[in-house]
């Protein structure tokens, strides 16, 4: 099956424009503009890395954008190892997806 996300705002894709609250096939790095559906898009928004999340609003249409199921949250920094205090320049910030990506491991950034 084919990486499906849905559009969080109005968006060009693919050479066309995307309209908010579209769903659509995409096989290429997904954007923090698309909310993943399937397994395989899940996989590719996982290993993009964290992205901040876009603010959700249609521009060209007025029909209505609905939030993110999926999305990056950061959690508490933690101090690398032999590092100084949590609040030093050597802490680190873990990052873990809500939604569907929920149960992949945290990712270091």
């Amino acid at each position: 099956m084919a990486a499906q996300y849905r559009a969080l705002a109005d968006c060009f894709l693919n050479g066309a424009y995307v309209h908010a609250g579209e769903v659509v096939t995409f096989s290429g790095v997904p954007g923090p503009y698309l909310d993943p559906l399937t397994p395989e898009a899940v996989t590719a928004f996982y290993n993009a890395g964290p992205q901040a999340t876009v603010l959700v609003r249609p521009q060209w249409t007025g029909q209505p954008a609905v939030p993110a199921v999926t999305y990056w949250r950061s959690l508490p920094a933690m101090p690398r190892a032999g590092a100084g205090p949590r609040w030093s320049d050597e802490a680190f910030t873990q990052w873990e997806l809500v939604g569907l990506g929920r149960g992949l491991p945290p990712i270091a950034f």
